[in-house]
C-alpha cells in the first residue's frame, strides 16, 4: 500500500515538473525574436523596468544604446527580404559578441536593436568604466560591424554595413524606462 502511494506521489511530482518545464519553454519562446534569436521587445521592456528598480536601490549605472542599420530598406529592396533577414541575424550576432554576458541585447523592432550595459560584474578590462560618450561605445560596435564580411551580402555588397546609435544613461538621461528610451531615440535620430 505504501509503495502504491509513493508511486502515485512520484507520478504527481513528475507531472508538476513536466508542467513547469513546459511553462518555462513557452515563456522562453514568448521572450525571443524568431528571426534573430535575440530577446524581443517584450522581454527588454520588462527586464529594463526590473533593472532600473534594482539600479535605484543599489545605485547601479545602466546604459541603454539603441541602434539601427543605416539604409536597411536599401538592402531589402536591392537584395530581397531573405538577404535583409540574413543581415539582421548577422548584426544580432555581432552585437551579442561585443557585449558582456550580463548585458542584454534585444531586437527592438524592424532593424532596431537595443543593448543594455550595467554594473552586474567587474569590467572586462581593469579600470574600464561605463561609456560616458556615445562615440567611445559606438566605436566598439562600429568596428565589429565594419570589419565583418557579411555572408548574406556576398560579393555584391555595396560597401560596409553601418549602424547609427543613440545612448542614454541612468539616472542622468532618465529615471524611468520610458525616459531612457526617449533619450536614446532622440540621440539616435541626431546620429
Amino acid at each position: 500500500r505504501d509503495a502504491t502511494g509513493l508511486a502515485d506521489y512520484a507520478g504527481f511530482i513528475d507531472s508538476i515538473v513536466a508542467q513547469s518545464a513546459e511553462r518555462s519553454r513557452w515563456q522562453e519562446l514568448a521572450w525571443r525574436d524568431d528571426l534573430t534569436s535575440l530577446r524581443n521587445r517584450r522581454f527588454f521592456e520588462q527586464a529594463l523596468h526590473e533593472l532600473l528598480d534594482r539600479a535605484l536601490r543599489e545605485r547601479l549605472r545602466v546604459t541603454v544604446v539603441l541602434f539601427d542599420i543605416d539604409d536597411f530598406k536599401h538592402y531589402n529592396d536591392r537584395f530581397g527580404h531573405e538577404t535583409g533577414d540574413g543581415l539582421l541575424r548577422e548584426v544580432a550576432t555581432l552585437l551579442t559578441r561585443c557585449s558582456r554576458e550580463s548585458d542584454f541585447v534585444a531586437r527592438y523592432g524592424g532593424d532596431e536593436f537595443v543593448v543594455v550595459l550595467w554594473d552586474a560584474e567587474k569590467p572586462r578590462v581593469p579600470g574600464s568604466q561605463h561609456p560616458h560618450d556615445v562615440f567611445a561605445l559606438a566605436d566598439r560596435f562600429r568596428t565589429a560591424i565594419s570589419e565583418h564580411s557579411f555572408r548574406c551580402l556576398g560579393k555584391q555588397a555595396p560597401g560596409p554595413v553601418t549602424l547609427s546609435g543613440g545612448l542614454a544613461c541612468f539616472p542622468w538621461d532618465g529615471k524611468t524606462a520610458a525616459e531612457l528610451m526617449r533619450a536614446a531615440d532622440e540621440a539616435l535620430l541626431r546620429a
